[in-house]
């Protein structure tokens, strides 16, 4: 019938033409996957859910899942449930959280993942400039990431500011030499982190 004639297509869409005819016990996990992904692809369904797909994958066979998942998302709804939170950047268009049993708000995780910043390279002295940076209006947050001659920090800004020159003079009025100032927007990793910790703190006050 209909899904017999689909059987060409779901073969070129997974790549598992090769091992058509291989008992499926004898290949590797990565063709295993996808002979399943290929069984439900033949009733062309509209919700496509991966759990996991890239765990015990090699490099080459984990890039090869992640482009078929962004191909299949064009023609279906996918949902990916994962705790690989870079895979969730390389593949999805829209991230949901779930912490402690509950989805987190969408409006916070964008609240989040739209912060924006700037990583300064600095050398001078750490507490001076930080200290500095905190007066600057618009600035939320400043984070030492590395100490040493040469001081990395995170700055977190309002967003739609450009804070560039206010940070700069802050830094040289503290005695500072900026060496290298980029921006930098939190990973979802970061986002997440700090969502989860937020909440969880948020709990054990409640409690």
């Amino acid at each position: 019938g209909e899904r017999r004639k689909r059987i060409p297509e779901v073969l070129e869409l997974t790549r598992t033409k090769d091992v058509a005819r291989r008992i499926t016990g004898q290949l590797s996990k990565g063709y295993r996957q996808r002979v399943g992904l290929a069984d439900a692809l033949l009733h062309n369904p509209d919700v496509l859910i991966f759990d996991e797909p890239t765990v015990g994958l090699d490099p080459n066979q984990i890039r090869e899942t992640r482009t078929l998942i962004r191909n299949l998302g064009q023609n279906h709804t996918v949902i990916l449930s994962t705790h690989i939170l870079p895979e969730v950047e390389a593949v999805c268009s829209r991230v949901l959280i779930m912490n402690n049993g509950r989805l987190v708000p969408q409006e916070k995780i964008d609240r989040y993942l739209k912060r924006a910043g700037l990583r300064l390279t600095v050398v001078g002295d750490a507490v001076g400039v930080q200290g500095a940076l905190n007066k600057v209006e618009g600035v939320r947050r400043v984070k030492l990431i590395q100490q040493g001659p040469e001081l990395v920090l995170e700055v977190e800004m309002v967003e739609g500011q450009d804070l560039r020159e206010a940070v700069f003079n802050g830094v040289v009025g503290a005695g500072g030499k900026i060496l290298e100032m980029r921006s930098s927007a939190l990973s979802l990793e970061e986002a997440f982190t700090r969502i989860t910790m937020a909440d969880t703190a948020a709990g054990e006050e409640a409690a």
